[in-house]
């Protein structure tokens, strides 16, 4: 959909709630979509995105523009139907923010959608953000190859980031999720 279309609709959207999950199920989840879709850094998330009914649009400011009480917010997913959706990311973010971003706004796709009209902005530190960070953790770092390269990298977080192309602070919440500790 395109972003005029997606503005006057959006407003009817209702917000995604959260699953109540228990979070080492949804980062085991995450893993296991990762297994399915042969996760790698080197996988091309926006050709994942598209392949599964996603669009990616890219704005230049927090909000697109706004009509009423109806607006377009970065770092965001509006779904439309199953397989039908929209995800916003800045434009100035850099690769490894928005990849993130894309695993996170995937994780609301597959745990909070319901394939129903709705969306879901980052807006928070509530139980539906955190669930969809423990999708988006659990599918970039599956738990094995990170601590592999956990110990090959010496406990090394910039490495880590660079290994897995995730941001500093998904490899430090992916280091505490598993209970290593860096020396």
């Amino acid at each position: 959909m395109d972003l005029d279309s997606l503005l006057k609709v959006s407003g009817e959207y209702k917000p995604m709630v959260a699953g109540d999950y228990d979070l080492s199920k949804v980062y085991c989840f995450g893993e296991d979509v990762a297994k399915e879709v042969k996760m790698s850094p080197a996988l091309d998330l926006h050709d994942l995105i598209r392949g599964n009914g996603g669009e990616i649009h890219y704005i230049d400011h927090a909000c697109f523009r706004t009509l009423g009480d109806s607006a377009i917010i970065k770092n965001s997913i509006y779904v439309h139907s199953e397989r039908n959706f929209d995800i916003i990311l800045p434009a100035y973010a850099s690769l490894v923010e928005n990849r993130y971003t894309m695993a996170h706004e995937l994780g609301h796709y597959v745990l909070h959608s319901k394939n129903d009209q709705c969306f879901a902005q980052r807006n928070g530190d509530g139980n539906i953000e955190k669930e969809a960070n423990c999708f988006a953790l659990g599918f970039l770092m599956p738990s094995e190859s990170f601590k592999a390269a956990y110990e090959q990298c010496k406990n090394n977080p910039n490495e880590l980031s660079i290994a897995f192309l995730v941001p500093l602070s998904a490899v430090n919440a992916r280091i505490n999720s598993l209970g290593l500790h860096q020396e």
